[in-house]
């Protein structure tokens, strides 16, 4: 059930009761505030509350401080994308705070493509394609020898593809990330003969020594990239929207618990199902990539 009251200071509220699962005859009363600025609909529990019931339904934690804004925008935006379909079942404090979400990550968003609108922006994604059209052909060549019959090269190729597990996928990431991994690729490489030595006996080693150039030739044009005027303007004004895109997203994402651990519906426990595989997602990428300056400089994908 679900009425909107105000107060004696005027503040209006979004008021929620649904039938407790110990007791039926009594309920779960819980609202969210309307503050004239801003809808925050944080949601405050009242008496009669079961403890066990009311953590049934969390997110997993995520730090989005440690992601990088491209990878904050992403998650923002499929987050929003997968519940405006849906949007006629999660209730109406949530509906709120959905509009707030989809504005403000619209608004970063907008930002981050004055960015990418840079001059060396396309120098920059046609070195990046190339980059990686160049690590495919090493991962090939690797893959065809550990497969192979060749008794001398095979245990070769075997080696180089299990020390370079960690960064088989890596083309895939934001191109920050990227070329950090790609740096740690060849930090574990230069630093083991061992593999040096495989590498040559199958035939890769000036491959992944012409990769190194590409990818220091590639990070360079990138910093350059970024110290122009505009670009440094734009991604400024991106950093200062960031929190504001957050609080949105954490809003949001407060209200689908609770909705979903009070007026559970299937619509609406297979959206927050959805958003917390998100979550997992790109928190994998915090795990693998946790570096200080992700932050702001993650701006190109």
């Amino acid at each position: 059930m679900l009425s909107r009251i105000a107060n004696e200071q005027n503040e209006h509220f979004y008021c929620f009761r649904a039938p407790r699962m110990d007791k039926p005859d009594t309920f779960h009363a819980f609202a969210s505030c309307e503050s004239p600025e801003r809808t925050t609909c944080t949601f405050l529990l009242y008496k009669h509350l079961n403890p066990s019931f009311m953590n049934s339904k969390k997110f997993p934690v995520i730090h989005l401080n440690h992601l990088g804004i491209n990878n904050v925008h992403a998650l923002f935006h499929e987050t929003y994308e997968i519940a405006e379909p849906v949007k006629g079942f999660v209730g109406e404090p949530a509906n709120i705070l959905l509009k707030n979400l989809i504005a403000d990550t619209d608004t970063l968003g907008a930002q981050l493509k004055l960015v990418q609108k840079s001059d060396f922006t396309q120098q920059i994604k046609l070195s990046d394609k190339q980059r990686n059209s160049d690590f495919a052909e090493i991962k090939r060549d690797i893959t065809y020898y550990a497969k192979g019959s060749d008794a001398s090269k095979q245990p070769a190729a075997t080696r180089l593809k299990s020390a370079f597990a960690p960064y088989w996928n890596m083309t895939i990431e934001p191109l920050v990330t990227e070329t950090k991994s790609f740096d740690s690729f060849f930090k574990v490489y230069k630093t083991n003969a061992s593999l040096q030595a495989d590498a040559a006996l199958i035939g890769i080693d000036v491959k992944i020594d012409a990769l190194e150039v590409a990818n220091k030739n590639l990070n360079a044009l990138y910093k350059i990239r970024n110290t122009e005027q505009g670009a440094r303007d734009a991604l400024a004004s991106a950093s200062r929207l960031r929190p504001i895109a957050t609080d949105a997203y954490n809003e949001f994402c407060a209200a689908i618990e609770q909705a979903t651990a009070y007026v559970p519906n299937e619509t609406l426990t297979t959206l927050f199902n959805d958003m917390k595989e998100l979550r997992k997602k790109y928190h994998a990428l915090i795990k693998t990539h946790k570096t200080d300056d992700t932050k702001t400089q993650d701006t190109t994908t």
